[in-house]
């Protein structure tokens, strides 16, 4: 595939997956039956969420970020990487894509159980940057 489809592409999965955060934030009320379902969480176990918007919330996010980050790291990628870069490594856009989806469901995941803070946050980025980066040299 070539980059100018990497990026529409891209674009188009970022507000596809818009769409759908939009409607789930504003359309998907949470109802007292559903909180008293999560209430219900802490005493049962994780057995009685009501976990449909959650996930749909979940691949909603991934989705948004990793549409976003793909044009984002095709600019990059095309301004700061050696010539020919696309054809040695092609699917570097999905990658990095799939990090930054990645890196953004966990820190939301730690933010849901209010685990995240600077240092968890500076440990999962340099983490990440280190992993691409061992990928990266490793030609």
């Amino acid at each position: 595939m070539q980059k100018k489809w990497w990026g529409i592409a891209g674009f188009t999965l970022a507000f596809i997956n818009l769409i759908g955060l939009l409607y789930l934030s504003t359309q998907q009320c949470p109802t007292d039956e559903l909180l008293s379902l999560n209430k219900q969480c802490l005493v049962q176990g994780f057995d009685s969420i009501h976990w449909q918007p959650l996930v749909f919330g979940a691949v909603f996010l991934f989705g948004f970020l990793a549409g976003l980050t793909i044009p984002i790291a095709l600019y990059l990628n095309q301004r700061f990487a050696r010539p020919y870069w696309f054809e040695k490594d092609n699917t570097r856009l999905a990658r990095q894509a799939l990090w930054v989806g990645l890196l953004g469901l966990l820190m939301a995941y730690l933010q849901l159980m209010r685990a995240l803070n600077w240092a968890t946050l500076l440990v999962l980025i340099s983490v990440f940057v280190l992993i691409e980066t061992f990928i990266l040299t490793r030609d």
